[in-house]
């Protein structure tokens, strides 16, 4: 856990852990999406419960936390959920490349997977919420 107003920098990409610095535990997984020009330390980070605009220091890997962690289970989830991330990541970036340079059935099936990766995604995540809110590690 980092320390209270320690300030990382973090990189499209990168799965992050939202910390409770009151709690001192982390409340949520997600991934980096956006680094906001001009302002180092604010990220825009897609959670299960959906997008939203956070502070540096309110993040930490969730690398950084998994290397601590003692819980096979949780690490297999971890895991998963960063595999569905990459997945993920690569069919969005190739359906944004993809725009206007491809016939539109074609872009549809793209999307198509696209959009059943993000569920895998979110399902990925949310298992490994529950787990740990049900286990505690």
């Amino acid at each position: 856990m980092p320390e209270t107003g320690e300030t990382l920098v973090f990189k499209v990409g990168n799965h992050v852990l939202l910390v409770n610095p009151a709690v001192q535990d982390w409340i949520g997984i997600g991934a980096v999406v956006n680094v906001h020009p001009g302002d180092s330390d604010l990220y825009d980070v897609d959670f299960p419960s959906g997008r939203r605009t956070v502070h540096g220091r309110e993040l930490m890997l969730a690398s950084t936390f998994a290397h601590g962690s003692s819980c096979d289970e949780k690490k297999r989830l971890l895991a998963a959920h960063i595999k569905a991330f990459d997945i993920y990541i690569r069919g969005a970036s190739a359906l944004a490349e993809a725009v206007g340079l491809m016939a539109h059935a074609e872009f549809e099936f793209l999307s198509s997977k696209v959009k059943t990766a993000r569920q895998s995604l979110v399902k990925a995540r949310q298992q490994l919420i529950e787990h740990t809110a049900k286990h505690g590690c």
